[in-house]
């Protein structure tokens, strides 16, 4: 999942016609942005100092993805990769 950064905090909100749940987008992308953070700073982990480091990281990564992305997501795919690698 690739972000812009959010320039002036305006986010809308996402509402479920069907029951009526109302939410503001702007933790979904701030939970977002940190998994991909997270995502890069593992990969750079593994070149720069261990696999232990890097997997620590990387799992941090795979549970904010979870919360976000559904199963068959492309990035939720990624992350079990690059710990599947190690």
């Amino acid at each position: 999942m690739k972000l812009s950064p959010v320039s002036d905090g305006v986010i809308g909100t996402c509402q479920n016609r069907e029951c009526n749940l109302e939410k503001n987008m702007l933790d979904e992308c701030r939970l977002a942005r940190e998994a991909e953070l997270l995502f890069v700073k593992g990969v750079r982990l593994l070149e720069r100092v261990g696999v232990k480091e890097a997997l620590d990281v990387f799992h941090e990564c795979l549970r904010r993805r979870k919360i976000l992305l559904h199963a068959y997501n492309k990035d939720l795919a990624e992350t079990h990769d690059a710990i599947a690698r190690y």
